[in-house]
């Protein structure tokens, strides 16, 4: 058996990332690149192979500075530990549909949360015939369609369907999903119309 000594050693290595919970997962394995970059020649050579020209090797992961996200604003990390990993089904592939603004209107920015995210709701059951979403398929629904008009946050969502309870509450949850009661579907209509200027 060979034998073999490796040290590698990374004087005053400082990092310093900015950007929102959602680049987190790109950061991350941008991060794991360029370490596992570093490393992977060790592991040549203990294996006897010769790397000849690590430059045009087509294998290169991208750097972490091609891979961060822009953002100018430091968030503080959420409180209460790791946030909770993503389901399959919130994972799975956006919402999509083509948004008619004659027939729907847009969101407005001084709109809360709540309102924004009933809104878009409406409009993905009358356009995609689905009537329950996690606060990460609203999130994610409105921002990638209607960034312009502030985005939402699904913590927000969350916290602010689950103060509503009664005869007048906007939504109902079942298995985690959240749906527009009645009270909710006319109150997004309400929204449409006031948007159309039919109000």
């Amino acid at each position: 058996m060979a034998n073999f000594k490796i040290r590698f050693s990374v004087e005053k290595l400082e990092l310093e990332i900015e950007g929102s919970r959602e680049d987190v997962p790109i950061i991350t394995q941008a991060l794991t690149n360029q370490f596992a970059g570093m490393l992977s020649p060790t592991n040549e050579i203990v294996q006897g192979k010769i790397v000849e020209d690590v430059v045009n090797d087509e294998n290169i992961k991208p750097t972490v500075a091609t891979a961060l996200p822009s953002g100018k604003g430091k968030r503080k990390p959420p409180k209460g530990g790791k946030p909770k990993p993503r389901t399959t089904d919130e994972a799975s592939e956006p919402l999509v549909w083509t948004h008619d603004t004659k027939k729907w209107g847009s969101p407005k920015q001084n709109w809360i949360a709540k309102k924004k995210a009933i809104w878009v709701m409406y409009i993905i059951l009358q356009e995609l015939n689905i009537d329950e979403l996690t606060p990460f398929q609203i999130e994610t629904a409105f921002n990638e369609n209607f960034k312009k008009y502030r985005t939402i946050r699904a913590t927000n969502i969350s916290r602010d369907f689950n103060k509503q309870s009664g005869a007048n509450a906007w939504v109902g949850k079942r298995n985690g999903k959240w749906f527009l009661t009645e009270v909710g579907t006319q109150e997004a209509e309400t929204l449409v119309k006031e948007d159309r200027g039919l109000e």
